[in-house]
């Protein structure tokens, strides 16, 4: 953050730009750092606009927003918050993906904890009582099944929980501890809340007079700039920098980025 106003600072103090839109992605975000830029941006008569990537999951008090969001034909959505313009675009078929593959990844793990439940059924209470749902016996970390060791409650709750939680899915699958026997609860409301920001692209702005498919057009051209430097550094090589004259790393830098504008166009 500290580099971002300084370099917003040296270009206010060498360009007369009449018109600053600070265009970021998630990791700028926080409502700190906008009223901190804004500040600084306004001298001079001027006034920094921005768009900023919202990561809307982090945001409890946008749960009912996105609830009554309507989307227009073209999946695009506005509302406000924290005082500025929040546009939404919304893309069923990510959304679709993305929901899916949820709830597939849970019913893997609920499958996990149902064979756990049948082999300590069956440990218990004998073939007899686990013939109607035959237990499977679960491969360890290495493959190979733990035949002839006995399980145990404990073990299935370590085995659950770290499984959920390298899926990072604890917000959905949760053991349930006070139980007398290995037991878990799946969390609907928790998914229906996750899936509410499927599929979403959260935009905070200020700007006024930018309609929401300019504000999304604008947002995603930093992909394209986020591309240039990757060529920059891969394909074209601006570094390392063999040379020590300034003059000569300036035309090593100018050769390069005329290289990317060549690239580009």
């Amino acid at each position: 953050m500290a580099g971002g106003q300084a370099m917003l600072t040296t270009v206010l103090q060498r360009f007369p730009v009449q018109r600053v839109i600070l265009v970021a992605d998630r990791g700028l975000l926080s409502l700190d750092n906008i009223d901190t830029l804004t500040t600084l941006a306004d001298q001079g008569g001027r006034k920094l606009e921005f768009i900023l990537a919202v990561p809307a999951r982090r945001f409890g008090e946008l749960v009912e927003t996105f609830r009554g969001l309507a989307f227009d034909e073209a999946g695009l959505a506005e509302a406000g918050f924290a005082g500025h313009r929040l546009i939404v675009a919304h893309d069923p078929l990510r959304a679709a993906e993305q929901s899916e593959k949820r709830r597939a990844r849970i019913a893997e793990l609920e499958t996990l904890a149902e064979r756990m439940v049948g082999k300590l059924d069956a440990q218990e209470f004998g073939p007899d009582r686990a013939a109607a749902d035959p237990p499977v016996e679960d491969p360890g970390p290495d493959g190979a099944t733990d035949r002839g060791r006995r399980a145990s409650d404990r073990g299935a709750y370590s085995r659950f929980t770290r499984a959920v939680a390298e899926a990072e899915l604890t917000r959905f699958l949760k053991a349930d501890f006070t139980a007398d026997r290995f037991s878990w609860s799946l969390d609907e409301a928790a998914i229906a809340e996750a899936e509410l920001f499927d599929g979403k692209l959260a935009l905070l702005t200020n700007a006024p007079d930018l309609t929401p498919v300019d504000a999304v057009v604008r947002y995603k051209a930093l992909a394209d700039i986020e591309r240039g430097f990757r060529v920059l550094k891969s394909d074209i090589e601006i570094a390392p920098v063999h040379h020590r004259l300034p003059e000569r790393i300036h035309a090593h830098a100018l050769i390069c980025f005329l290289a990317l504008t060549l690239y580009r166009v």
